[in-house]
């Protein structure tokens, strides 16, 4: 597998306890969904449970972004599709897009910027060398689609975002 395409490895059909007063899924359903798809996301790119067991380190979250477009409704089909944006010593930008897997329409996207954390000490931590560069890779393979258009992280600097944002 070359890795070129979105990663699809996670669906799920929407659970009754996931409908919420207005008849359509909740804002913690999504979440849990696209929390789900980004484990199998890290497994599959060697950085899950068996990464996590032998290097003592881990992917922690720093920021997310969740975009909501269309409801989904009870038993209604879904597939998330996830893709490796970039990489840097530290940190793992992804992106994931939850789509209707019956009428192929866009429902929701949450964009993830992790950093990798020692877990003896609980401080952020490179990558190892040969897992960046899979992962750099991974991303570079993925690179020939566009950047979604509702991306708003990068690999940055927390305070040089900040800078662009108000320039």
């Amino acid at each position: 597998m070359t890795h070129a395409e979105p990663f699809r490895l996670y669906s799920a059909v929407v659970l009754p306890d996931w409908i919420d007063a207005n008849g359509h899924m909740n804002v913690a359903s999504f979440g849990i969904l696209f929390d789900r798809a980004g484990h199998v996301l890290i497994e599959a790119l060697g950085i899950g449970v068996d990464y996590v067991a032998t290097q003592r380190r881990g992917l922690f979250i720093l920021e997310s972004h969740c975009r909501y477009y269309r409801e989904l409704r009870l038993d209604d089909p879904v597939e998330v599709a996830s893709r490796l944006l970039a990489v840097d010593d530290k940190r793992v930008h992804l992106f994931h897009e939850m789509f209707h897997s019956g009428e192929r329409y866009l429902a929701a996207t949450l964009e993830v910027l992790a950093i990798c954390v020692d877990l003896r000490d609980r401080r952020s931590a490179a990558l190892e060398p040969e897992v960046r560069a899979r992962l750099a890779q991974i991303a570079e393979r993925q690179a020939f689609q566009p950047l979604p258009h509702r991306c708003s992280l990068s690999l940055r600097r927390p305070d040089e975002n900040a800078r662009s944002e108000n320039a």
